[in-house]
C-alpha cells in the first residue's frame, strides 16, 4: 500500500511539474509577442489582419544593417531558409540559441557527433516583402531581461519545439535528438576521434562505443572500460626517467634500438620463463609483426642458484655472480647483434633502484653471501592485505620473505624458491605478481597485477573520479575487508579491460611498448581463458554432465558399478570456440536456411589498418597499427556495426529477412567478418543482369571514376600471383590457392555447381600493382557503394544455390585450427580400467 501511494505521488508530482513548465512557456511567449507587437506598432509596420501571429513576419536579410549581422549573435552565419522565426518556435532570445545549422567539419572530425544540437536551436532568415525593423528595436527585441531568462526552461535541456522532456543523460530518437554525422570525403564513413571522456574513469572513448547505442546522449556511459563505474583500480605511475627516454624519445639511436628490440630486453630481466612456444612462421616481413604461441601458456621459475655446470637464467641472474651480471645476461642470447650493452646496464640500475621484485632477490643474494646460511628459501607472497582498489604498489616485505629451514605456513599460491635445485615451479595465474615477474619493463615498480578478491566499487558510495581519492584513504591501512562474492568481485577480463585503456592522467608505459604490448595482450587472453576453463572444471555439476549420452553407454553394456564408469569433463557449448559451440552455430544456420530459404549474399569484410581514424590516433604518438591491436579491433567493430546497419536496417542491398556472421582473425593478425544475408523474395537477384547491378569484378574507368579506380587498385586486386609472382603467399604447389588469375568472361553466368562466374570483360582497363601490370583477371568481386563508404577489402559473392549451402555454413563456422590427441591403452578386452575423458585438456 505504501509503494502504491508513493508511486501515485510521484506521478502527480511529474504531472504538476509538466503543467508548470507549460504555463511558464506560455507566459514567456506572451511577453515576447507583446514586445514584438509594441515594436512593430511604434515602427508603423504592424498588420492588424495578422494580429499577434508573429510567425508570419518576414524581414529581408539584405535590409538588415551590417552592425546587426555581425553583432556576435551568429546571424551572419545563418543559411538555408533565411527565415526569421519568432520566440514561439526558435526562441532567439539568447546568444546560445542563435546558431548555424551547419556544423564545421573540424568539430565533426574530432567528435563524430553533433553534441551542441541538444542545447542550441537553429536560427535562420529568409527574404520577404515586409518592411525592415529598425536596428535599435531589433537589438532590443533580441535582448532578453533577467526575469525571462530565469523562467526559460530551455537551459535545462528541453527542446523548444516539443513539450516532452528527456532524461539527464539520454535523449530519444525524435527530430530534436542529436544526429550522428558521417564525416565524408567522397562518401567515406569516418567515426571521428576518441574525444569523449568516461565520466567515471577518464578514458577517451569513441561516441559509437557508448553503452546504449539505440539512444543518443550528450553525456554517454561506457561499459568496456570500467563497467560504468563498477571497476575501480589505481592508475599506473609514470615510468622512471630512463625508461621514459627509451620508450618515448623517437630521435636518439638508443631509443630506436630499444623500441625495436624491446621483447629481447624484457626477456633479459624477466624473473620467470614463458612456457609456450613462440610461432614466428608469419613474421617474414610480408605482413605486420604479430605474436603467436603454441601449446599451454604458463610461467615457471627455478631455484635461486643454477645447478653445477649450468648457466644462470631469468631470476637466477639477480642472485648468482652479480659482479658479472651484464655479461651473464648478454651470454644468454645467441644473437647479440641488436643488443646495446649500455641500455642493458641502464635498465639493470633502474630495476635495482625502483623494482621491488629485483630488490627482494638482491636481499636473498646478500643473505646467501653471509657465512653459516645453508638452508635458505625465498617465499614469493601472493596475498595482499590492503585494498586493491586503492593500492597496487607493494613494498619488498609484502612481495617476498626469506625462510631458513622448513616452511611452517604458506598460502596455496605462494611460491617457495629453493636455494638450488633442478626443478621448475609453475606460478598460478591468480598470483598477484604473475605479470610483474614476466614483464618488469611494463611494470617497472613491480606493481601488482590481477588480484582475485578485489571488490567492485561499493554501490552505496558516491562515484568519484579515480584520481580524487583523498590522502586519508591512501594512508588508511585498516580498511575493513568484506568477503567478496561472485557478484561483486573483479574478474581478469575486467582488470585487463581497465588496464589497456588510454587516459590523459595515467602513464602510457604499457600502451607504448609496441611488440611487448602484443605479447602482454596474448598473455592476458590466456589468463582470461584459463579462468573460464577453471570455472567449467569446478562446476561440472551445474552443466548437467550426466545428461550427455556417452556417459551412459556403460549402462547399456551391463555395467552397474560406479568405479567402472568413465569420468568425463565436458566443455559445453556455452564456451566460445569449443566444438559444441561451433556445431550449434552450424545447426542454427541450417535451421534459419530451412525457414527463410537459401542465403543470397556472402560478404567478407576485412579490417584496413590504414583507416584515417587509426592513423590519426596512432600517428601522433609515433606508433604503427600493429603496435595497438586493441585499437584495430575497436575501430573494426564500430565499422562492422555500421555495415550491419546498412545491410539490415537501411536495406542498402534490399530488405533482409535474416543474417548471420562470424568474426575471425587472419594469420597476419587483422580481424575480418564473414556475413551471410537472406533477402526478401521481392529483393532477390535471380538473373545475371541483377547480379551485375550489385557485384562487379572489373576495374572501373580511371577517367570517369578516379576515386573508385584507386580504391579497387588498393583493396580489391589479388596478388599478383601465378607466373608473375611465384613467391606470393597464396601459391601452393605452384598454383594459386584462390584460383587466380581468372579468365575473361563477357557475361555473368552460374555454373553447374551453383557458383557464379562474374563478368570480366577485356576492356583494356589495367592497374599497376607491386610493379606488375594487371587487368580484370585479378579483381576480387566487390560492391561499389560499400567499397566507397568503408574503403577496405569487402568481397561480395552471390550464393543462391543449394549445392553451396553446406559449404558456406561450414566455412563461416569452421572455428580455430586445432587438433586433439591422447595416449590410451590398447582395447584388447583385458583391461577393466575406466578411461577418463577430459575435453578441457
Amino acid at each position: 500500500m505504501v509503494d502504491e501511494e508513493l508511486h501515485f505521488k510521484t506521478i502527480l508530482r511529474r504531472k504538476n511539474a509538466a503543467k508548470v513548465r507549460i504555463y511558464r512557456k506560455s507566459v514567456i511567449d506572451d511577453k515576447k509577442s507583446k514586445r514584438l507587437k509594441t515594436a512593430l506598432k511604434e515602427n508603423g509596420t504592424f498588420d492588424k489582419r495578422r494580429g499577434n501571429d508573429s510567425t508570419t513576419l518576414r524581414i529581408p536579410l539584405s535590409e538588415l544593417s551590417p552592425k546587426i549581422l555581425n553583432d556576435g549573435r551568429g546571424i551572419a552565419n545563418v543559411e538555408v531558409s533565411r527565415q526569421l522565426h519568432s520566440s514561439l518556435k526558435t526562441k532567439p532570445s539568447t546568444n546560445n540559441n542563435i546558431r548555424s545549422k551547419r556544423i564545421s567539419s573540424r568539430n565533426i572530425t574530432k567528435l563524430g557527433v553533433n553534441l551542441s544540437k541538444r542545447f542550441d536551436n537553429t536560427f535562420a532568415a529568409t527574404t520577404s516583402n515586409q518592411d525592415p525593423i529598425p536596428e535599435l528595436q531589433l537589438n532590443e527585441l533580441f535582448a532578453s531581461d533577467s526575469g525571462d531568462d530565469n523562467m526559460n526552461d530551455e537551459s535545462d535541456g528541453y527542446s523548444s519545439t516539443t513539450n516532452s522532456c528527456f532524461d539527464e543523460d539520454e535523449m530519444s530518437n525524435g527530430t530534436d535528438a542529436m544526429e550522428t554525422f558521417e564525416i565524408t570525403s567522397g562518401g567515406y564513413y569516418d567515426i571521428g576521434d576518441p574525444v569523449i571522456e568516461c565520466q567515471y574513469c577518464g578514458v577517451n572513448m569513441w561516441y559509437s562505443e557508448r553503452k546504449n547505442k539505440c539512444r543518443h546522449a550528450s553525456n554517454p556511459k561506457f561499459s568496456m572500460c570500467c563497467g560504468s563505474g563498477k571497476v575501480q583500480l589505481p592508475l599506473l605511475k609514470p615510468a622512471p626517467k630512463v625508461l621514459q627516454h627509451l620508450l618515448f624519445d623517437n630521435e636518439s639511436c638508443e631509443s630506436k634500438n630499444f623500441q625495436q628490440q624491446i621483447r629481447m630486453y624484457n626477456v633479459m630481466f624477466a624473473f620467470t620463463s614463458p612456457g609456450a612456444k613462440v610461432d614466428n612462421r608469419f613474421n617474414n616481413g610480408r605482413c605486420p609483426p604479430n605474436f603467436r604461441i603454441q601449446g599451454q601458456s604458463c610461467h615457471r621459475i627455478g631455484s635461486m642458484l643454477p645447478m653445477p655446470g649450468q648457466n644462470p637464467r631469468f631470476a637466477q641472474l639477480y642472485v648468482y655472480d652479480t659482479d658479472n651480471e651484464i655479461e651473464n645476461r648478454m651470454h644468454g642470447f645467441r644473437s647479440k647483434s641488436g643488443v646495446d650493452v649500455n641500455i642493458v646496464r641502464k635498465l639493470s640500475e633502474m630495476l635495482y633502484e625502483h623494482n621491488v621484485h629485483a630488490q627482494s632477490f638482491r636481499m636473498a643474494r646478500d643473505r646467501l653471501c653471509e657465512e653459516g646460511v645453508s638452508d635458505l628459501k625465498l617465499r614469493l607472497i601472493s596475498e595482499r592485505r590492503n585494498d586493491g582498489r586503492i593500492y597496487n604498489q607493494p613494498t619488498v616485505s609484502e612481495v617476498a620473505a626469506l625462510i631458513v629451514g622448513d616452511v611452517d605456513t604458506a598460502e596455496k599460491r605462494d611460491i617457495i624458491v629453493q636455494k638450488q635445485c633442478g626443478e621448475l615451479q609453475r606460478i598460478d595465474e591468480y598470483h598477484t605478481s604473475y605479470l610483474g615477474y614476466q614483464y618488469p619493463l611494463l611494470f617497472p615498480y613491480g606493481e601488482d597485477g590481477y588480484r582475485p578478491n578485489v571488490r567492485h566499487r561499493d554501490k552505496g558510495t558516491n562515484i568519484r573520479h579515480f584520481t580524487d581519492i583523498t590522502q586519508s584513504e591512501q594512508n588508511n591501512k585498516d580498511i575493513p575487508w568484506e568477503e567478496a562474492t561472485k557478484r561483486n568481485r573483479l574478474t581478469i577480463r575486467e582488470w585487463l579491460a581497465f588496464r589497456i585503456q588510454s587516459r590523459s592522467n595515467e602513464a602510457q608505459t604499457l600502451l607504448r611498448s609496441r611488440r611487448l604490448y602484443q605479447q602482454f595482450l596474448v598473455d592476458g587472453f590466456t589468463m582470461m581463458e584459463s579462468e573460464r576453463l577453471r570455472w567449467l572444471r569446478k562446476n561440472q555439476s551445474k552443466l548437467r554432465v550426466g545428461k550427455y549420452h556417452n556417459l551412459n553407454e556403460y549402462n547399456s553394456n551391463g555395467e552397474t558399478h560406479g568405479s567402472n564408469t568413465d569420468k568425463r569433463v565436458v566443455l559445453p557449448s556455452s564456451y566460445v570456440g569449443s566444438r559444441r559451440y561451433m556445431d550449434n552455430l552450424y545447426f542454427d544456420g541450417m535451421a534459419i536456411c530451412s525457414y527463410v530459404g537459401f542465403p543470397d549474399l556472402f560478404i567478407t569484410f576485412t579490417c584496413n589498418p590504414n583507416w584515417p581514424e587509426i592513423q590519426r590516433l596512432l600517428g601522433s604518438v609515433h606508433l604503427k597499427a600493429s603496435d595497438r591491436p586493441d585499437i584495430i579491433s575497436r575501430v573494426f567493430k564500430m565499422k562492422f556495426d555500421e555495415l550491419l546497419s546498412d545491410l539490415t536496417k537501411k536495406s542498402l542491398l534490399g530488405k533482409v529477412l535474416a543474417y548471420m556472421y562470424t568474426i575471425e582473425f587472419q594469420k597476419r593478425g587483422l580481424p575480418h567478418a564473414h556475413i551471410l544475408i537472406f533477402l526478401h523474395p521481392s529483393n532477390k537477384y535471380p538473373t545475371p543482369s541483377d547480379i551485375d547491378r550489385i557485384i562487379s569484378a572489373e576495374i572501373p574507368d580511371q577517367d570517369t571514376n578516379e576515386e573508385l579506380y584507386n580504391l579497387v587498385k588498393t583493396h580489391m586486386i589479388h596478388g599478383p600471383c601465378g607466373f608473375a609472382n611465384r613467391s606470393s603467399p597464396c601459391m601452393k604447389d605452384g598454383k594459386c590457392s584462390k584460383y587466380f588469375p581468372k579468365q575473361f568472361q563477357p557475361e555473368t553466368i552460374v555454373d553447374q555447381d551453383g557458383f557464379p562466374v562474374y563478368r570480366r570483360r577485356d576492356n583494356g582497363h589495367t592497374v599497376l600493382k607491386n610493379g606488375i601490370q594487371v587487368d580484370n583477371w585479378n579483381v576480387v568481386p566487390y560492391n561499389a557503394k560499400l567499397l566507397t563508404k568503408y574503403q577496405a577489402h569487402i568481397n561480395m559473392e552471390w550464393c543462391n544455390q543449394s549445392t553451396s549451402i553446406k559449404y558456406l555454413f561450414k566455412y563461416i563456422n569452421k572455428g580455430y585450427d586445432r587438433i586433439t590427441a591422447a595416449i590410451v591403452p590398447n582395447d584388447d578386452g583385458t583391461s577393466n580400467q575406466p578411461q577418463n575423458i577430459d575435453e578441457i585438456k
